[in-house]
């Protein structure tokens, strides 16, 4: 298992308030082929949804959007190793990197 957590704040965009992205919790579970991502969001203003990626390749085939419920999960058959990144992708057209190893 590999866990950890970034609470990340990025400039406001054309006039826009602050948006703010919190990720309380981060982990990567290994099962076989398959890796489950599992996070939970501490504060989600200004988010609009996730991408995860393996290096440089995103393991989702969509965003994964934002919904009420501040948990998280995607399951993927991948046997990808090494550097696990969750992207939370902003309203404002930023993107935040949270990595975990």
């Amino acid at each position: 298992m590999m866990a950890g957590a970034g609470a990340l704040s990025t400039r406001p965009a054309c006039g826009q308030g602050p948006t703010v992205a919190h990720v309380a919790r981060f982990t990567v579970h290994r099962s076989g082929g398959s890796l489950r991502f599992q996070w939970t969001m501490a504060v989600t203003r200004g988010a609009m949804g996730f991408n995860l990626y393996s290096g440089l390749h995103r393991l989702n085939g969509s965003l994964i959007g934002v919904h009420p419920s501040r948990s998280y999960s995607y399951s993927v058959r991948s046997r990808a190793r090494g550097m696990f990144t969750l992207h939370v992708v902003l309203r404002n057209g930023g993107e935040i990197a949270v990595p975990r190893n």
